[in-house]
């Protein structure tokens, strides 16, 4: 990828931007139920991410998953940044009717998209499926798409059995997990590693579950209709304005370009 940032540390930073505004089920796996909605369990989930570079580790980021028995899920998710140390808070709400929306509360600016009944199924198949023992998805692909998936040993984590498995795809990345099968393979654990094209180490991402609470969640489903409602590109350069950085490098142009394409075609339908 072209680097034209003045500093590579906002290079890294317009990466993080980025990840908030896509849609960010935990890490590379999207390690989620893929039986019917109504055999989905609800649960409450708050994590921490770990982030080890050239032998220094640091908390990146404090997660809350929410899940409730109709498939709808909200992800909060606070990032800690070189420039904004405290913190920056992000939130994607997926509700079971195909409405997404994802906002910043420090800024109190949203982006809401729809997937329709067709685009949530195709979702739902590409999810990790537990009658395979969470190594599958319900189509029978690996995921992600390309890696491969090696079943390591039953385990127990908080409480919860949990199959050890292994993924990744060789030459540039890993992914070692926990994954509760009787809580529709949700990942309790897992350990990413990042390599780079000589095939040497650059990051390792720790996220384990802290506390984990099965059951239907108390709130947090709420749209924040008093937001400001924005399209992708405007909402990262909004964040990014927020976090002290430049103007956004010509190299992500491209991709933004390209999200806010998707969010205008997702519109949600009119009430």
């Amino acid at each position: 990828m072209e680097i034209v940032f003045a500093h590579l540390k906002y290079r890294n930073a317009w990466l993080m931007i980025t990840a908030i505004v896509a849609s960010f089920a935990f890490g590379l796996v999207n390690a989620r139920t893929a039986m019917a909605e109504s055999r989905i369990v609800p649960l409450t989930a708050i994590a921490r991410e770990h982030s080890t570079r050239a032998g220094s580790r640091k908390l990146i980021a404090e997660l809350r998953e929410s899940i409730r028995s109709d498939g709808s899920r909200v992800m909060s998710k606070r990032a800690f940044t070189q420039t904004k140390q405290d913190g920056l808070s992000s939130v994607v709400l997926s509700l079971a009717d195909g409405t997404t929306v994802q906002s910043i509360p420090e800024l109190k600016v949203k982006s809401t998209t729809f997937r329709d009944s067709n685009m949530r199924g195709a979702e739902r198949g590409g999810q990790l499926d537990v009658s395979s023992g969470c190594l599958k998805t319900a189509d029978g692909a690996p995921a992600p798409s390309g890696s491969t998936a090696t079943f390591i040993r039953d385990d127990q984590q908080l409480g919860h059995r949990t199959k050890v498995i292994s993924r990744g795809v060789p030459g540039q990345f890993t992914v070692l997990g926990h994954y509760a099968a009787g809580l529709g393979c949700y990942p309790i654990s897992e350990r990413r590693e990042f390599f780079d094209a000589s095939g040497n180490s650059v990051e390792m991402v720790e996220r384990q579950v802290i506390t984990l609470t099965a059951g239907e969640p108390s709130g947090g489903f709420d749209i924040p209709n008093d937001y400001e409602e924005l399209p992708p590109s405007q909402l990262r350069l909004r964040i990014a304005g927020y976090l002290g950085m430049p103007d956004c490098p010509s190299c992500m142009k491209d991709s933004m370009a390209r999200a806010d394409q998707s969010y205008y075609r997702l519109r949600p339908p009119r009430k």
